[in-house]
């Protein structure tokens, strides 16, 4: 039989599984639009490297401090550089690397240390749950916390700490506990899905009843005045229960956190063969919700404004208020693809999924490469690149790691928790694109 501490572990993996597929799972398309897109004016700007590059007024160009739209939750980005963690035999590590280096070193800045122990400063030791978040010149992360209190449920007895928030400097030195995540006493087992944003820190937590029922409860707090965390306005009404990914922060459009009722609905206008999600754009200050739209359940990008999506290769804007598309342009590619918006770039990337018929699914298949096409926003193809591994293994598309103003972030499988590779934006001129390897300290691990 069974002990509660293994099925909760069983059940994290297969949560972070299904994020990553139903995050690529494509739909059925719909009928695209005959009207032409209207004209979005693209302002021109000059980058750190000196490129000049078409960019959308509809996409955010803040990049610091906020989760954005299908980036990997572990790439944090400061004025300076990204942030990650690594693993070793040892412990865990917060890692930096300068935002036009490829080494990635450990935060301590200490000369007598050999970074391999726990006395290095950069250790933040096994109980840490990643992601790192970056926030005014402050690093923080959660951890388990290390008072046992016993609480029995279910009739058993479970020695439950509260997780707790601490703060550190970027250099790793004055490490100190900020809040403890809930009260002493309540029935939470766990976490997960922690997402910083826009000076904000929401997790997904585990309660368990006096049955042993488990129920999946949004939470949060804010990094300016941290505190136990309170219930997300999300989770009181899309009512997460056994559904641990209703209420999620999808991604932040600037100022503008949104956050995603996942739950499958249809077109309540008229009859199609499109299922829907519903958006709402949270306030954390007055946790208040505010209806946006509702998205496609395909591929794509989701702002508060607009969206932009993906299907059967044609490349569409979504108006969320006429349920409607506009074909911007086909890419001609008729796999399966995902598609990334960034300020001066569109990414369309394969994904390799085939359809399960017998589970109704959309699956992975087993592949040796990948294929990263890059598009600007007069829709014009910039060039391509193309990810090879090892041997063939399950990818699920999510090769992009993250995204700064002058570089794409890679990796080789979307269950990395930092980048292998980057490309360079000045690239895009000559449209011959190269893969750059990241190197990191080499007693880590690179899983």
């Amino acid at each position: 039989m069974k002990t509660k501490k293994k099925e909760i572990a069983e059940m994290k993996t297969k949560c972070l599984v299904f994020i990553l597929l139903v995050s690529l799972l494509l739909s059925s398309c719909g009928s695209i639009g005959a009207s032409r897109p209207s004209e979005e004016s693209h302002d021109i700007i000059e980058s750190e490297t000196g490129r000049f590059l078409p960019v959308s007024p509809m996409i955010s160009e803040n990049r610091i401090s906020v989760y954005r739209h299908h980036l990997n939750v572990y790439f944090t980005l400061s004025e300076t550089g990204i942030y990650s963690i690594t693993r070793n035999d040892n412990g865990t590590f917060a890692v930096y690397c300068d935002k036009h280096a490829d080494q990635f070193v450990r935060v301590c800045s200490r000369p007598d240390c050999t970074h391999t122990d726990a006395n290095c400063d950069a250790f933040l030791d096994d109980s840490s749950y990643p992601p790192l978040g970056y926030y005014k010149g402050k690093l923080y992360y959660i951890k388990r916390g290390q008072a046992s209190i016993i609480t029995t449920v279910g009739g058993e007895s479970y020695g439950i700490a509260p997780a707790e928030l601490w703060e550190m400097d970027t250099d790793g030195r004055n490490k100190r506990l900020v809040t403890t995540c809930w009260e002493e006493g309540e029935n939470i087992i766990g976490y997960m899905g922690i997402t910083y944003t826009n000076g904000y820190v929401d997790g997904v937590f585990v309660k368990v009843d006096e049955n042993g029922t488990t129920e999946y409860v949004h939470r949060y707090t804010s990094l300016d005045h941290p505190g136990i965390f309170l219930e997300t306005e999300a989770s009181k009404q899309f009512s997460p229960g056994d559904f641990f990914s209703n209420g999620d922060i999808l991604h932040s459009d600037g100022d503008t956190i949104i956050v995603q009722d996942s739950v499958i609905r249809l077109n309540p206008q008229k009859a199609d063969n499109r299922e829907y999600f519903s958006l709402y754009a949270w306030d954390p200050i007055e946790n208040s919700l505010r209806y946006i739209g509702d998205r496609p359940y395909t591929q794509g990008y989701f702002g508060e404004k607009t969206a932009y999506i993906v299907e059967e290769g044609i490349v569409k804007q979504w108006n969320y208020q006429s349920y409607t598309d506009i074909a911007l342009f086909d890419t001609g590619i008729k796999t399966s693809v995902s598609l990334d918006v960034f300020p001066d770039c569109l990414v369309v990337s394969d994904t390799y999924l085939y359809k399960d018929l017998l589970n109704d699914m959309w699956k992975p298949e087993d592949v040796k490469n990948a294929t990263l096409r890059f598009y600007d926003w007069n829709y014009t193809f910039l060039g391509e690149c193309q990810l090879s591994f090892d041997k063939e293994q399950p990818q699920y598309g999510n090769y992009i790691f993250g995204e700064t103003e002058d570089r794409i972030l890679l990796v080789k499988d979307g269950f990395a928790k930092k980048p292998d590779y980057y490309i360079e934006k000045s690239d895009f001129v000559s449209g011959k694109i190269t893969l750059h390897e990241y190197h990191y300290p080499e007693t880590d691990s690179l899983e």
